[in-house]
């Protein structure tokens, strides 16, 4: 009886230490990088996709536009922009982009 339970005592506590530990895993989640700002779009940005391995082409190909649209801008002017370009590069589909005609092109570099 005493052996049952003191095994069951610390099954009990190593939950109890194992919820502590995810929790303020949790909790240390929450803090974000200094250049983090109050805007939302930033956070989720930062909490859902900052430092979050990508393998798919698709998604890469996005971040490589964005990334030579983000030269001499900040990054928050090109979150903001994200969904004209989404727009503007035919939902960032490389196979379409690849096809553009010079008209495209030059509608492109119209467009402000």
């Amino acid at each position: 009886m005493c052996y049952m339970f003191f095994k069951n005592a610390t099954a009990l506590f190593s939950f109890q230490v194992y919820n502590s530990l995810l929790l303020n895993f949790k909790q240390q989640m929450k803090h974000r990088c200094f250049w983090v700002t109050d805007s939302k779009l930033y956070q989720d940005y930062h909490d859902n996709e900052w430092c979050v391995p990508v393998f798919e082409d698709a998604i890469l190909f996005e971040y490589l536009i964005l990334e030579t649209f983000q030269a001499g801008l900040s990054w928050s002017t090109i979150l903001h922009k994200r969904e004209n370009f989404r727009n503007a590069f035919d939902n960032f589909n490389s196979k379409a982009i690849a096809k553009y005609s010079e008209s495209k092109y030059q509608s492109l570099l119209s467009e402000t």
